[in-house]
C-alpha cells in the first residue's frame, strides 16, 4: 500500500498488522502501522476487508528530526520559454509563480525571472 515515506522519501519502511477479530465469513478487521525506518515517520490505517473505505492517522515518532528541505532544480532555457510566453499573455505573478513552484524550480530563479520580465 505505501512504497515510499511521506515524510523523508525512503524506501526503508516497516509494517506491522495487527487483526482484532475475524467475522464468520472470514473478513478481518484490526490496525495496520507503517513506520520509516529512517526518519520515524508512522501512520496507522484501521482495515476492515468488509468495508471499501479507509481511513488513516498519521503521527511522527518523540524523535526530534531536521524539516526535509524540498529539492529543487535549475530553469532550464526550455522552461524559463513557457513561463516567458505566461508573462505575455498576462498572467498573474501568483499564478507564475505557482506554476513554477510546482515544477520544483529554486526560489533564486523564480526571483530572477519575476524581475527580469517585470511581472507584474
Amino acid at each position: 500500500m505505501w512504497d515510499k515515506c511521506h515524510s523523508c522519501g525512503s524506501t526503508d519502511l516497516n509494517t506491522d498488522r495487527e487483526v482484532e477479530d475475524c467475522r464468520r465469513n472470514g473478513d478481518a478487521y484490526g490496525t495496520e502501522t507503517i513506520t520509516c525506518k529512517k526518519c520515524g515517520w508512522s501512520t496507522s490505517n484501521r482495515f476492515d476487508d468488509a468495508a471499501e473505505t479507509y481511513y488513516y492517522e498519521t503521527a511522527y515518532a518523540a524523535t526530534v528530526r531536521e524539516p526535509v528541505k524540498p529539492q529543487t532544480e535549475r530553469m532550464t532555457p526550455a522552461l524559463e520559454a513557457e513561463y516567458t510566453k505566461m508573462a505575455k499573455i498576462g498572467i498573474p505573478r501568483n499564478g507564475i509563480r505557482h506554476a513554477m513552484v510546482q515544477t520544483r524550480i529554486c526560489e533564486e530563479d523564480i526571483e530572477s525571472f519575476i524581475v527580469r520580465h517585470n511581472v507584474p
